[in-house]
């Protein structure tokens, strides 16, 4: 028997900080207490599901973006929540590709000023992965972008290249065979993402995201997961050359 699922805003003040079970070190002088309302919204409740912020019509507040197993039929569903203000959210209809195990994330690829929307993970028992241009109102376009497919995905913006427009980092399994993979996606200006064929080691179950680690003014690339040989877990932190990325370590 599936257990309850539950998707809500907790709204409220700024987290509490505590002291640990048996020290005797007092709160921070920073440290409050926190006060959360239960919100439930019109939210669908799911699982294996993924959600992310973002101002898609730039009126001011922040929108939602919801993915997951919504009932014991297991189905898929994304749904696109306008803020109207007032702890008041409407569901659009649009043409988002319904997903599991997915993760997606808000990021104004083509630079227009408005966020556009990437989803990648398990649609309908194969991986998928579909970028979508937000065209005003409540339209988003899919782009053929070529990004690559992945089950069980995790994904990440960031412009790895310094030409001012938003590229992908990518991991997962592949659509069909065994093993993951992890790639490089390069926005090519034109709406096309291709690898670039940076080397990294391919991991499923996976985390990945950008972070300047080393201060030099460009992105690295942070993963984690399975590994695309065995099921031995690895975290792997890569510099970026300029020229490509080098594994500076195999982090503990």
């Amino acid at each position: 028997m599936r257990s309850a699922t539950v998707t809500a805003l907790l709204v409220g003040s700024v987290l509490a900080c505590g002291v640990a079970a048996g020290s005797a070190k007092p709160p921070s002088a920073h440290a409050t207490s926190a006060s959360f309302s239960y919100y439930g919204g019109p939210f669908d409740q799911v699982t294996a599901g993924t959600l992310d912020w973002g101002d898609f019509d730039g009126d001011g507040d922040l929108d939602l973006i919801l993915t997951g197993v919504v009932n014991d039929n297991n189905d898929l569903v994304a749904w696109v929540y306008r803020n109207d203000g007032g702890l008041a959210f409407t569901r659009l209809t649009t043409a988002v590709q319904d997903a599991a195990t997915p993760q997606a994330r808000w990021g104004d690829y083509d630079g227009d000023g408005d966020l556009d929307l990437l989803i990648a993970g398990t649609g309908e028992g194969t991986g998928l992965s579909r970028l979508y241009r937000y065209d005003g109102g409540s339209t988003f376009t899919e782009i053929l972008s070529g990004i690559l497919e992945a089950h069980y995905a995790s994904i990440d913006w960031g412009d790895q290249d310094n030409d001012g427009d938003l590229d992908v980092l990518l991991t997962g399994f592949p659509p069909s065979g065994p093993g993951g993979y992890s790639a490089i996606c390069r926005n090519d200006g034109a709406g096309l993402f291709p690898d670039i064929g940076a080397g990294l080691v391919g991991v499923g179950y996976s985390g990945a995201v950008w972070g300047d680690y080393d201060s030099d003014g460009d992105l690295d690339a942070l993963l984690t997961g399975f590994t695309d040989n065995s099921f031995l877990p690895a975290t792997r932190l890569y510099r970026n050359d300029g020229n490509g990325f080098s594994w500076t370590r195999r982090l503990p």
